[in-house]
């Protein structure tokens, strides 16, 4: 099973909260697909042919499918067997071909083009929130206004955000006045909370993002009684208002919102945990100093991520793990964590200047300088960001008896060329 990143969290997540944080493309999460915007072209014959796909850096291709395929209303019963599939097996479609086979199975062409291009904007999964119906007095919104929200999209992917905050606030507002669907409102909604948290406006991103929890809270959870989310993206907007409380530094908030998260999800630290939350989560604990929670946390995703065949991101939460074994005062397993850590990532940066600031604690002068000069001198990342005490306690969260131990390395110590350090004894 492959686990998607929340968005925004690029391969070090991990180790680096909104500060300094910056998007990236986001595995298997069909929602930051722009989905179709400008790849679903109306021809002169009023067919839809997908001439490939707009989509952010990385993010995987799509259902080979979905690819290369006309649709016309003429000839719908193909669409309409893929549709029927997609919601007997919960695969991932890039757009609800359901709902498309209605509109074009009544000849309705704009009506499917608008569902393509805005319905599942933000969506994971053909569920039941994502098929909300028409409200009696929606309009449509015009090629203009349709044309504006994919720009809002594009320029959030291009990373120009003043103009995608801009764009979505205009788009909103449009769709807004025309009454359109709950589950189109929460896309662009949330969306919008996205630029906001990259251009640090957190609380401003908290607002969204409790609009869109208010929107989906009158069916988000099932009817069962089993307290577990009916469809995906309504624990996913608990993660994303979780990072943006980080932002602000408010742990106790964040830890509540990945925990409601997590329960969606089923509870516990087993299979059907999104890994990369059960990571967030632990980050957030040792903040507040509750390191033996942070701990479980760690291992579990660590865990989970090897299930998955994801070892860099394992390796990442045994970093964390190790670093929270030493602060707890088991430093020999902390310690021992790190060197296997090594042992598979030879270059991981963050592990090769915590053994130094350890070897420097045990007054090991030479393994200290071992450690900091291959850090520094023999790998792509380098060691500068180490320099700096703010970014090891505030970005890096190191625990402070190790914090401490790189403090009185680095006292001692000046730069020479190629980066490194030599000890003054």
């Amino acid at each position: 099973m492959h686990y998607p990143r929340p968005h925004h969290v690029n391969s070090h997540q991990i180790i680096m909260p909104w500060s300094r944080r910056r998007r990236t493309s986001l595995k298997r999460r069909p929602y930051l697909v722009l989905v179709l915007a400008s790849s679903m072209l109306v021809s002169k014959s009023g067919a839809f042919q997908h001439h490939g796909v707009l989509r952010t850096s990385g993010v995987t291709t799509l259902p080979s499918e979905s690819s290369s395929r006309v649709i016309t209303p003429k000839a719908p019963s193909a669409l309409l067997s893929c549709a029927q599939q997609d919601v007997q097996t919960k695969k991932r479609p890039f757009y609800s071909r359901l709902e498309v086979f209605n509109a074009l199975s009544t000849g309705n062409v704009h009506q499917a083009f608008v569902k393509i291009s805005i319905l599942l904007l933000g969506s994971s999964f053909a569920d039941p929130f994502l098929l909300s119906p028409l409200p009696a007095m929606a309009a449509d919104p015009s090629r203009a206004q349709i044309q504006q929200v994919q720009r809002a999209f594009q320029a959030f992917n291009d990373r120009d955000l003043r103009n995608a905050e801009a764009l979505f606030d205009q788009s909103v507002q449009a769709w807004e006045q025309l009454e359109r669907p709950r589950d189109e409102m929460a896309a662009l909604v949330k969306a919008r909370g996205n630029v906001k948290v990259d251009l640090k406006k957190f609380e401003a991103a908290i607002e969204d993002f409790d609009r869109v929890l208010s929107i989906m809270s009158v069916d988000g959870t099932k009817t069962d009684g089993s307290g577990e989310a009916a469809y995906s993206e309504y624990p996913d907007v608990f993660v994303q208002r979780g990072l943006a409380w980080e932002g602000l530094s408010k742990w106790e908030a964040a830890v509540q919102d990945y925990s409601r998260a997590i329960q969606l999800w089923g509870g516990g630290r087993g299979e059907g945990i999104n890994p990369f939350v059960l990571t967030f989560r632990g980050n957030a604990l040792t903040r507040l100093g509750r390191y033996k929670d942070a701990l479980q946390d760690f291992e579990a995703s660590a865990d989970l991520f090897l299930a998955s065949r994801d070892e860099e991101d394992a390796l990442l939460a045994r970093a964390n793990a190790a670093l929270t074994y030493y602060e707890l005062g088991y430093e020999e397993t902390g310690v021992k964590l790190m060197q296997d850590v090594l042992r598979r990532q030879p270059g991981f940066v963050d592990v090769h200047v915590a053994l130094a600031a350890h070897a420097w604690g045990e007054g090991n002068l030479g393994r200290a300088e071992k450690e900091w000069r291959f850090a520094c001198e023999q790998t792509t990342t380098g060691c500068a960001s180490y320099r700096d005490l703010d970014f090891v306690q505030r970005i890096r969260r190191w625990p402070p008896s190790l914090v401490k131990k790189l403090e009185g390395f680095l006292a001692k110590s000046k730069v020479v060329a190629g980066g490194g350090s030599s000890v003054l004894r």
